[in-house]
């Protein structure tokens, strides 16, 4: 699904990769999203599911990077989106190279904070 934030003056072409259908219109598991990415789509943020099919979303993430060194492209901010809690599953997100972290289900307004955190909106 393609959003574009427009808060505090700020416009925000947004990926999400999301393999719940009622949330989904663009990239259904991290393979799409992963495409979307190599192919030249040009988004300033990436909400990625963690748990999804064909491709999880710590691999998409991991392949989004070295697609970004191949190319020398700058980094795409890549958030996190997952129900766990686990300290280890948010470790690995990190690890993977995401950016942030948001547990689901959440609220449009923890999405601007956090934006508003990372100094996106």
């Amino acid at each position: 699904m393609v959003h574009n934030i427009n808060q505090s003056r700020t416009h925000r072409r947004i990926l999400i990769a999301e393999d719940n259908l009622m949330n989904q219109k663009i990239a259904s598991n991290g393979q799409e999203a992963l495409e979307a990415i190599t192919k030249g789509e040009q988004f300033d943020d990436i909400l990625m599911d963690c748990m999804m099919p064909v491709m999880d979303g710590l691999t998409a993430t991991k392949e989004i990077r070295r697609w970004e060194k191949e190319v020398r492209s700058a980094e795409t901010t890549i958030i996190a989106l997952t129900a766990s809690v686990l300290e280890e599953d948010i470790q690995n997100c990190f690890a993977a190279g995401m950016d942030a972290y948001l547990p689901k289900p959440y609220k449009s307004n923890q999405l601007f904070e956090l934006f508003n955190e990372l100094k996106l909106a």
